[in-house]
């Protein structure tokens, strides 16, 4: 059992990272909900107006990156993420626990793995002004911080999940997604 001390620190640290997530999650909705109008003011000037639009494509593109990266944490969090359960399913129940905990620690490294990976790589692409090939090239780094957030966010779902007991339950907090919506 932790100390109440402990706990009070750690909660707060908790409750930014789930604030953090949840933003996240609701970009990734904005990010469809541009997606989605962007095709249709493509297909409405290139078929209504004769007039095909330069930057739809590109924006789709940056946007679908930034849909899945900025959903990742959440889906990570609320464990919706695709898993492979036979090893636990099938160790006696005394060792299922331990296994449990080995599996978070390998994805919180491959995780975080990736997310240091993805972070050299966006300040590669800044320090040396790197442009998307696009029809309408953006600094490439803008796209690229999505997957480092995702992937930083997602560790920190498995690092957490490695300590159940500092574990902040987000609808016992009153901060359900679907209460916002």
């Amino acid at each position: 059992m932790q100390s109440n001390t402990t706990r009070s620190t750690v909660s707060p640290v908790l409750r930014l990272h789930d604030w953090i997530t949840r933003i996240g999650y609701w970009g990734a909705i904005g990010a469809l909900g541009a997606i989605v109008v962007s095709y249709v003011w493509e297909v409405a000037m290139r078929y209504l107006l004769d007039s095909p639009t330069s930057w739809a494509n590109d924006v789709v593109n940056y946007l679908l990156c930034a849909l899945v990266f900025l959903a990742l944490p959440e889906v990570t969090r609320a464990r919706a993420h695709i898993a492979v359960t036979v090893l636990s399913d099938l160790a006696p129940p005394r060792v299922a626990p331990y296994l449990f905990s080995l599996i978070n620690i390998l994805a919180f490294a491959s995780c975080m793995f990736a997310a240091w990976v993805s972070g050299d790589e966006n300040i590669r692409q800044f320090v040396r002004g790197i442009t998307t090939l696009a029809n309408t090239p953006i600094p490439q780094w803008w796209i690229s911080v999505f997957i480092t957030y995702g992937f930083l966010g997602s560790a920190l779902y498995f690092l957490r999940a490695i300590f159940p007991s500092q574990a902040l339950d987000l609808e016992s907090e009153g901060l359900s997604l679907t209460k916002l919506g």
